[in-house]
């Protein structure tokens, strides 16, 4: 005795391969940044780059790598419309949450644990949606000195955002 039409079964089978898909999607940016080596992990030896979308509702991102805040320096830059947003404010445990403004756009950035992706939350003041270019990297800081070689030309022109104090 069959349980399931040969309808049915066809039914279910697409959902059933979107679910695999979604599986399959969601654990590899898991895999990517677990257990790396933080020196062959991507995002530190060059700039990853992307955008996020911000309108006059609070959106959020957070990088799919994972970094070392007591070992390395972690570095962004915000940009909309080609100009690059201002760091106004910082507070958190060494620096670790900032405030940028600029282009009617507030970023909120955030990498506080000692194992942390980068987070960040924007919003707008206007209704109209603009794109906002995120470039994140993180420079080796094992001597404890954030402005230790490797650390930014200065043409990179990125905000430090979290790392061992310098003091």
């Amino acid at each position: 005795m069959e349980l399931l039409s040969f309808r049915s079964r066809r039914a279910l089978r697409a959902p059933l391969l979107v679910v695999a898909a979604l599986a399959v999607g969601l654990a590899l940016p898991g895999t990517v940044s677990a257990g790396a080596d933080p020196d062959n992990a991507p995002c530190r030896p060059v700039n990853c780059k992307t955008s996020l979308v911000v309108s006059g509702w609070s959106q959020g991102w957070r990088s799919a790598e994972d970094f070392y805040p007591h070992n390395e320096t972690v570095l962004a830059k915000l940009m909309v419309g080609g100009k690059p947003l201002k760091m106004v404010a910082s507070a958190g445990p060494n620096g670790c949450r900032h405030v940028f403004r600029g282009s009617k756009v507030e970023a909120n950035v955030k990498a506080c644990d000692s194992v942390t992706p980068l987070y960040i939350r924007a919003v707008r003041e206007y209704p109209l949606a603009v794109t906002m270019r995120i470039v994140y990297r993180a420079d080796p800081a094992l001597d404890g000195n954030p402005n230790s070689p490797g650390g930014l030309s200065r043409s990179a022109r990125m905000s430090r955002i979290a790392g061992p104090s310098s003091g």
